[in-house]
């Protein structure tokens, strides 16, 4: 071994491949499959019994990645006979376990006794695998304190630096939203854990605390919507409605799964209007038929002349949002046509010595602003007066 340019001696190998080895996962499913054996072995010959709740499939142990987890009845002569199987793998291998020893069911006392005997740790339940709970059932706010503990920590340790405004909102873009969006690729997030760490990013990015949300410029879904794109979870659907959005590439595992269970939860889910302030018109199943697109289709929202993103409310309000009249968008085409053709005659006249009368540059414009109406659909409307249709060539459009 060389240090600063001299030797200084060697140093022993050890066995073993090096961390990160192409075949280090391969070596492992093997090592893991002679303990395997050698512990389904052990329980068939009585060394230690089943635990009661896996006595009837015979389980003893689960093992996933680098982890492994042994099952068995809580006596003191089953627990040493555990013992004496993984130390005799540790002979074989020369893998030794770092063990931690999870307890249901028994007193302190023997707990203890257990503890003492074979120099275990205590482990709590549910485990953190790649930082995160292992847990089968709805994640209660009591199970995500490690997540929020992990934010005020680093804004805690961030605070003492005296940042400057865009250097917080930095930090909060990019390494608690990566905290963040790592723990909702996994599981759903409560709504009350979400807005717990919303305020602690507002105090954070406003007052440089961790707590203190007074003095805030503004409201956080800006903040979220023009800033940090999607942390906030009224960014999720980005205004749309739930039932009509398409699922993202880059969507999160929950969001994803929420996404495809939608046919599922459409009938079962029946909207009470109320003011319709957070009803959609078109998507919510707030009528008798049910959701009005889904019942009279795309043309409907077509023929009524009302956004397919809009609230219930504009129209129990009345106040809906109106489109262009046809005679506003004839005013505009004419205009349009008017321009360029006058523009076009200067330059002929000024430039090619070209010349036309009147009466072709107008009927120029009629036939541009013809062609132009012509090309895209308008909802068929009375509101134009018939004269000026027909003198523009459009009657056959306008029907009363």
């Amino acid at each position: 071994m060389v240090f600063n340019g001299s030797l200084c001696g060697y140093f022993s190998g050890e066995k073993g491949v090096r961390q990160g080895h192409p075949l280090s996962p391969n070596i492992f499913v093997l090592c893991m499959e002679v303990l395997s054996r050698m512990l389904n072995k052990a329980a068939e010959e009585g060394k230690f019994a089943y635990h009661p709740k896996c006595k009837n499939v015979q389980l003893t142990h689960l093992c996933f990645a680098y982890d492994l987890m042994i099952f068995i009845d809580g006596n003191l002569a089953f627990l040493n006979a555990i013992d004496a199987v993984l130390m005799h793998f540790y002979k074989v291998s020369g893998l030794r376990a770092k063990s931690k020893l999870f307890c249901c069911g028994l007193s302190t006392s023997h707990t203890q006794l257990l503890v003492e005997k074979f120099h275990f740790k205590i482990g709590t339940l549910p485990v953190r695998y790649l930082g995160v709970p292992l847990i089968t059932g709805k994640l209660a706010k009591k199970d995500l304190k490690p997540l929020v503990s992990k934010i005020t920590e680093r804004m805690s340790s961030w605070a003492t630096k005296h940042l400057f405004f865009a250097g917080r909102l930095q930090l909060i873009s990019s390494v608690i939203q990566g905290i963040t969006n790592f723990w909702c690729s996994v599981f759903i997030l409560p709504k009350g854990v979400i807005k717990e760490m919303e305020k602690i990013c507002g105090a954070f990015l406003w007052n440089n605390e961790t707590y203190s949300v007074k003095g805030a410029k503004v409201s956080w879904l800006h903040v979220c919507k023009f800033y940090l794109g999607c942390l906030g979870p009224g960014q999720l659907t980005q205004g749309r409605s739930f039932w009509s959005i398409n699922i993202p590439s880059d969507a999160s595992w929950g969001w994803r799964k929420t996404l495809k269970l939608r046919p599922l939860a459409r009938g079962l889910i029946q909207h009470i209007p109320r003011n319709g302030q957070n009803t959609s018109l078109w998507h919510d199943n707030w009528h008798l038929a049910g959701p009005l697109l889904e019942v009279y289709g795309n043309s409907i929202v077509h023929d009524a002349r009302i956004p397919s993103q809009a609230k219930l409310a504009s129209v129990i309000s009345g106040k809906r949002v109106r489109r262009k009249s046809l005679l506003s968008i004839l005013n505009k085409l004419s205009w349009n046509a008017t321009v360029y053709n006058i523009w076009m005659e200067r330059n002929n006249r000024v430039h090619l010595q070209l010349f036309r009368s009147k009466s072709t540059i107008l009927h120029e414009i009629q036939f541009e602003v013809r062609a132009r109406k012509l090309e895209f659909a308008h909802p068929r409307s009375s509101s134009l007066p018939m004269a000026i249709a027909i003198q523009w060539g459009l009657e056959t459009i306008v029907i009363d």
